[in-house]
Formats: C-alpha cells, sequence, structure tokens
C-alpha cells in the first residue's frame, strides 16, 4: 500500500500541476500547445532546479525525489513530441543520466550524484539544441 502511495501521489500531483488555471476557453490550438508545452518545460526546469539544491545542500532525500520525478516527466506523452531515431535517442541518454542521478542519491555518493547532475544537463543542452537546429531547418548541430 505504501508502495502505491509513493508512485500515485507524485503522479497525481503531476498531473494536476499540468490543468490550466485559467478559467478562459482555449481560442486556438498553437497557443494552447505553446501554453502547455510552456508549463511543461517550467515543471522539467523546477525539478531540475530542485536536484541542484539537493546536491548543494546534501539533502539526498530531495536529489532522489527530485530526479525521480523529473525521471516520471520524461515518461510523459507530452515529453515525446518528437519521434525521430536521434530525439528518441536523447531522451534515453536524458533518462540514464537521471537514474544515475537517482542510484547516487539512494546511495548518499555525493560527487557521483553530482557528475550525474553533470551529464543529466549536457543531456538537456544536446537535445535542446537538436530541437532547435532541427525546427530551423539547418543542418549544422
Amino acid at each position: 500500500m505504501k508502495r502505491i502511495l509513493v508512485i500515485a501521489i507524485p503522479a497525481l500531483a503531476i498531473m494536476l500541476s499540468m490543468i490550466p488555471l485559467h478559467g478562459k476557453p482555449q481560442e486556438q490550438t498553437g497557443k494552447a500547445s505553446r501554453s502547455q508545452l510552456d508549463s511543461f518545460m517550467e515543471m522539467k526546469l523546477e525539478h531540475s532546479k530542485a536536484i541542484l539544491e539537493g546536491l548543494a545542500t546534501e539533502d539526498f532525500e530531495q536529489i532522489a525525489k527530485a530526479s525521480q520525478a523529473l525521471t516520471a516527466l520524461s515518461l510523459e506523452s507530452s515529453w515525446n513530441a518528437h519521434t525521430t531515431e536521434e530525439y528518441l535517442d536523447h531522451s534515453a541518454d536524458f533518462r540514464r543520466a537521471l537514474n544515475l542521478v537517482t542510484r547516487a542519491a539512494r546511495e548518499e555518493n555525493l560527487d557521483r550524484a553530482a557528475l550525474g547532475y553533470v551529464n543529466m544537463t549536457v543531456q538537456c543542452i544536446e537535445c535542446h539544441r537538436y530541437l532547435r537546429v532541427k525546427h530551423s531547418g539547418d543542418t549544422k548541430p
């Protein structure tokens, strides 16, 4: 029962945080999707900041919780906005880095958690660069 609550409560929190707080109807699909994407990106950034804060304060529980929440987000359908092989590879690399952070936090190994965080950040940057290039039509990565 406790295990179910540990999984269900964060999942519910993530789902609730994705509900728009304003009562205005969504007029244009493009704007609504952009707003949802912005909200999703903000959640990703907040979890990343929480990992960094946990690293700075050596709060291993915070590191583990934030990295697990970010992993859960990376499995959401909103994450997989693209289906190219390269995008899926970037996502897999990102999750591997997060798994390292989570394992290191559980083992209370600050150095490994910090290295995992750096790797996770590099994966973010590489994927966002890939997406910018993909959308711009440029061929340079």
